[in-house]
């Protein structure tokens, strides 16, 4: 592809122009200079809409159909996109230069104020007309209001707050202040984890409690004895943020007669008092009058009180920002949750239909009065949920939303809207434009139902906010609302005193029912049950739901439990080791057999039963290796591949546990797969895919769902409730005994043999410039190891402790280096298949070569080894911090803030010595070493071609030093390796990459390599390999900094260039210039050309580098070249990708 500016394509020789090229024109607005321009990017043969598309894109033009391009200020109409090639730059006309924002004139100083002061929802609506945006000023600020919800997606992301009152009152909360503040930036970091899915699963137990509290404190009314439910409703929601956000029981509940909290108290008059303030010059709210004492009073007084205790301190926020986030939960976790509450019973009294809809949902699911439903019963709710959804449309809690413009841009209509303006999205009259929803001001919850959802325009429903501003406790919200409205409605029916007409109250801040009374009547009549759904619930809930002293107490003869096969697929061994532990448990639940193997040794053609015999259980845990099958599950997909008959796995039942990584753009595709084809072929799923993340926490995810799973089969086949409990339980002694031996006994023991020697290690950086290393090691294979590698393959290195290392645990430990010990295996070890111990157990180890060559030091500190310490710690205050980490991960997993604040403090094993050393001497050495992993070897992508280098492998190895908190982490391979000097023994094995990532076959295919950083190791053996044989027409796309720092292999690349082995090599430096250049540019700029390759010369694409950034940024620019060059749709390139991707001719090898 021939890569053009306007000026060379009209200075060109003639040549064909049906020739696919790509060329740059500048754009400019109707009116404006060509400096003032943009330069937009085409391909010649793009569509016209697809250009105007990338100049809306430029301008942030909300309609891109709109657009008309003209050859000059006052010239024709560019019909086609070849008469650009002509031209210097092309000008838009759009209605955004022509049409103004209509204005709204108020009073002098004051603005509009005294038009929208008695009811900003209703008087602000009024003003649109039949306009969907206006401007106008509030004071001396200028405001562009929208109810179009293209507004808040052109915006920036960036929020204001609304009111300076409203800060005065959260501060620097989440939901008062700037995004630009750092106090908002460093808060929502840390609060985020706190309102995460998983974060949500630890709230629930908090939140039925409290919705049963509701109902005890609700008996306490007489029949016709009537409620202020917005009392009730504040007092519900804040007592639950109490408990749910600093463990704070506010007692709200206990008594209808108990007094209010003072914090609401507070809270309830500093609001009413911010509509007030609004209107008033900054010098009367420093005058001595009553209010001003009050307000600031009351507000000195929600900080006396709200601080959370040691069990709830943020870390890393000033005090005076926690006083502000305990505010602002305060205000947007409670008011706006009561207002929702008290519109949803009025709502629902006065729309019986919908009413008796929502009881039926709650019958069908199993919902009683009195007892406590499970999560999934709740989550289940999905009418419910639409009846919130519609409640918080027609009264969104807050009225307005503030965003900020940082660079101008184009509403529908044609309105500019200049950098630097303040656009309000009024979210009342968002929500009830007629132009989006039909009978906008009628209750309606079916508008949210899975069909009609999908009508409803992004952004046209914002209670929450939206974008970078949305507001993190969306999912909290609605979690509490329908678990709080169906343990109500489950019991009671809410009727309004009077039947009257309830109406907002105009003065609050909030949208606040005004003067809503109801009486409550306890439920008699209940509707019958639609489907029988008590055994999908039972399957479906979480083990910690399930009361396993429930179960039968007999355990059943093993002629009624099914045979099980438990299945995996494993490279680096989790999956395998989960199996294992998979198979345990359910032999510890009488499980009478249970056989463990590999997918490709399942014999999947046998597995079906025959005549009446049982139905088999198969368990398939597996992982994927960059979108393909593990090394031993290659025979199993190809059956899947090739099997046609839908019933060859009739009467099998079947469950799929996957593990990966989610920075791979292929995270879980093998996996979901098989899946997929086991349901296929006939086998029936006794529950959904689940899967775990080791970019999140992959042990936690495995645990959870072995969990739900033996509950689940134990509640299905009706096992024993002891062999669950054994299965599930954590082992009360440790599988290896440790014994002091002969000292004269040892061989010195390595998890791998010594079988290579440095030859060279060298700085291929300049560090002083970069601040950087990346490290060129050369290693000579001993003739014993046995290496035979092929180009692409990687390298396995088994890392070493630094001796500094050792010595120092040692003395934390207290133990002699010298000293042998012999670990023999007494029980079951699934559960410490990775620790030290097990890679020790049956041979004999001094503790110098345990510490120094098995223990992994450097690894985050496991859940065994914290809840040790903590047994040990006693009460002394000082170690509150560990036995509050202990305490949660043991009730509520590693993503509870116990165990988060732990680990921010105590990343490594280390770490946890140092910090805990007294403590650590209590904890025996042998427990020690079942509560530390064994080193993994680190995996390196091979920089070599065997045939070229003989008996060497060379490796290209980026140094790791990061610092967290003050203090310097160094990688634990890398930092061994960077300091081997020439002559130095090391442990390597070898490790074949997948087929697909080798050379193509026959020799002269066209080979285009992508990478970044230590990205070109592998591409370096495949030019020797090409060099060797003589071919070329590769090219390399390679990315890095500077060509003045870290250009790896420059000299090499460019003699490759030289030798007609590269036909082009194309490096990308995003630290040139001022703009930043990365791979995919130069990817997009040589699209034609590339399309040509791929396309009509059947090229073959490999990519190595990053799985989160490299990776995918290359794919989504390939699908722009597909689209822009090939002119495929959308879907119809990612399929021309995906099967480039099965052909093995788009491969990835990605960390």
């Amino acid at each position: 592809m021939q890569l053009w500016t306007v000026a060379q394509w009209c200075a060109r020789p003639c040549m064909d122009r049906a020739e696919e090229v790509t060329a740059f024109v500048v754009v400019v607005e109707q009116g404006k200079s060509v400096e003032e321009g943009v330069i937009v990017s085409f391909g010649s043969n793009s569509s016209m809409k697809q250009l105007r598309q990338s100049v809306a894109a430029k301008l942030k033009i909300a309609d891109a159909d709109g657009i008309t391009l003209l050859s000059s200020q006052e010239g024709s109409e560019v019909t086609d996109v070849r008469q650009l090639l002509d031209l210097k730059a092309t000008y838009v006309q759009t209605a955004s230069v022509r049409r103004a924002i209509p204005y709204i004139k108020g009073y002098p100083v004051v603005g509009i104020v005294p038009m929208i002061i008695r009811d900003t929802r209703e008087c602000l609506s009024a003003l649109f007309g039949d306009h969907d945006t206006i401007q106008f000023y509030v004071f001396s600020t200028h405001v562009v209001a929208t109810r179009d919800p293209a507004g808040g997606q052109l915006c920036d992301q960036r929020q204001r707050f609304p009111f300076s009152e409203v800060r005065q009152v959260g501060g620097t909360g989440l939901f008062t202040s700037s995004s630009t503040d750092p106090q908002w930036q460093l808060a929502h970091r840390l609060l985020m984890p706190a309102f995460s899915v998983s974060a949500m699963k630890i709230y629930n137990e908090e939140m039925v409690q409290v919705a049963l509290d509701t109902n005890n404190l609700v008996s306490q009314y007489a029949a016709n004895e009537p409620i202020d439910v917005m009392t009730l409703a504040t007092n519900i929601t804040f007592q639950t943020i109490g408990m749910v956000g600093f463990g704070y029981d506010f007692k709200l509940l206990e008594s209808k007669d108990a007094p209010m909290s003072p914090f609401l108290i507070g809270m309830n008059y500093c609001l009413g008092q911010v509509k007030t303030r609004i209107t008033r010059t900054a010098y009367w709210k420093h005058l001595p009058l009553a209010s001003n004492y009050r307000f600031d009073a009351e507000m000195q007084g929600m900080k006396g009180h709200s601080a959370p205790d040691e069990n709830g301190n943020l870390v890393g926020l000033s005090d005076d920002n926690i006083y502000d986030q305990v505010i602002t939960l305060g205000i947007a976790g409670s008011e706006t949750s009561a207002n929702t509450l008290g519109w949803c019973l009025y709502l629902l009294d006065k729309h019986p239909k919908v009413q008796d809809a929502v009881l039926q949902e709650i019958v069908d699911l199993g919902i009683k009065p009195g007892v406590r439903p499970e999560a999934k019963q709740l989550n289940r709710l999905k009418y419910l949920t639409q009846v919130i959804k519609e409640t918080l449309r027609l009264f969104p809690p807050v009225n307005n939303i503030d965003k900020y413009c940082e660079q101008d841009c184009v509403l529908p209509g044609g309105h500019l809207i200049e950098a630097g303006t303040i656009i309000r999205l009024h979210a009342w009259s968002i929500h009830r434009n007629h132009r989006i929803y039909r009978d906008a001001d009628k209750f309606d919850p079916d508008r949210f139902n899975e069909q009609n959802i999908k009508d409803i325009p992004s952004g046209a429903w914002i209670p929450f906010s939206s974008g970078q501003r949305a507001c993190i406790g969306q999912s909290l919200a609605l979690m509490e609302l329908r678990a709080v409205l169906a343990i109500m409605l489950c019991k009671y029916k809410f009727s309004t005193v009077g039947n009257k007409t309830i109406d907002y109250d105009p003065s609050a801040i909030t949208t606040r029912p005004l003067d809503l009374f109801m009486t409550v009547a306890q439920r008699t009549e209940y509707p019958e049950p639609r489907t029988d759904t008590s055994a999908e619930l039972a399957v479906g809930l979480d083990a910690s739901s399930l009361d396993v002293g429930k179960l039968s107490a007999a355990a059943i003869a093993g002629g009624d439990l099914p045979n099980v096969t438990v299945a995996f697929g494993s490279n680096m061994g989790a999956s395998e080791d989960y199996a294992v532990q998979m198979t345990e448990q359910l032999q510890k639940m009488g499980f009478p057999q249970v056989t463990l193997t590999t997918l490709d040794d399942w014999d999947v053609a046998a597995a079906a039963p025959s005549g009446d015999a049982k139905r088999p259980l198969v368990i398939v845990i597996t992982s994927t290796y960059n979108g393909v099958p593990p090394d031993n599950a290659g025979q199993f997909a190809k059956f899947l591949e090739t099997e046609t008959r839908t019933d060859v796995l009739d009467g099998v039942d079947y469950l799929v546990f996957g593990t990966g990584n989610s920075m791979w753009r292929t995270f879980q595709k093998f996996p979901r797969y098989v899946f997929a084809r086991l349901g296929e072929l006939g086998a029936t799923s006794l529950g959904e895919f689940q899967f775990g993340d080791s970019n999140e926490d992959l042990e936690e995810d495995y645990m959870q769902w072995s969990l739900r799973t033996c509950a689940m089969l134990a509640a299905k086949y009706g096992s024993s409730s002891e062999g669950y409990a054994e299965a599930v339980a954590v082992p009360r002694s440790l599988p290896f005994n440790i014994t002091l031996v002969d000292s004269t006994a040892a061989a010195p023991f390595r998890i791998a043999s010594e079988n290579a020697t440095i030859k060279a290690n060298q700085e291929l950086q300049d560090v002083g410039k970069s601040g950087r290393s990346t490290r060129h090691i050369e290693i000579v294979l001993d003739q014993s190891s046995g290496i035979q590698y092929q180009t692409g393959d990687h390298l396995n290195v088994y890392p070493v402790n630094k001796p500094g290392v050792v010595r120092e645990v040692s003395a934390i430990l207290d133990v002699d280096l010298a000293s042998v010990v012999e670990l023999e295996q007494t029980s079951d070890s699934s559960r410490f298949s990775r620790s030290a111990a097990a890679a020790m157990q049956g041979a004999s180890c001094s503790v110098s070569d345990a510490l120094q060559y098995v223990c992994d030091w450097k690894e985050a500190p496991s859940r065994e080894l914290v809840v040790a310490l903590g047994e040990v710690a006693g009460d002394d205050a000082a170690y509150h911090v560990l036995r509050k980490a202990a305490d949660d991960v043991n009730t509520l997993g590693k993503q509870s803030p116990g165990w988060s604040g732990f680990v921010s403090q105590t990343r490594t094993v280390l770490d946890v010595l140092r910090r805990y050393a007294p403590l650590v001497r209590q904890v025996p050495f042998g427990s020690i070493l079942h509560f530390v992993s064994a080193m993994t070897p680190r995996r390196y992508s091979i920089a070599s071609c065997q045939p070229v280098v003989g008996n060497e492998v060379h490796l290209s190895v980026a140094i790791v030093d990061d610092i967290v908190n003050g203090r310097l982490y160094g990688g634990l391979a890398t930092e061994y390796l960077a300091l081997l000097e020439p002559g130095s023994r090391v442990s390597v094995s070898h490790r074949p990459a997948q087929a697909a990532f080798h050379l193509p076959s026959p020799p002269g295919v066209p080979v285009l390599f992508v990478g970044a950083g230590t990205g070109v190791a592998p591409f370096r053996g495949f030019l020797q390999e090409m060099k060797q044989a003589g071919t070329g027409d590769a090219t390399l796309y390679f990315g890095c900094r500077s060509p003045e720092y870290d250009y790896l292999y420059k000299d090499e690349l460019e003699q490759y260039v030289q030798s007609g082995t590269l036909a082009k090599l194309q490096p990308a430096f995003s630290r040139v210039g001022s703009e930043r250049k990365y791979v995919q540019h130069h990817i997009c700029a040589d699209g034609a050309k590339i399309w040509d390759l791929l396309d009509s010369q059947k090229a073959h694409v490999y990519v190595c580098g990053s799985a989160s950034k490299l990776a995918k940024d290359v794919v989504n620019t390939m699908l722009d070249v597909f689209q822009t060059h090939g002119h495929l749709s959308s879907d119809d390139a990612s399929k021309y990708l995906a099967d480039l991707v099965a052909a093995g001719r788009y491969v990835e090898d990605v960390w």
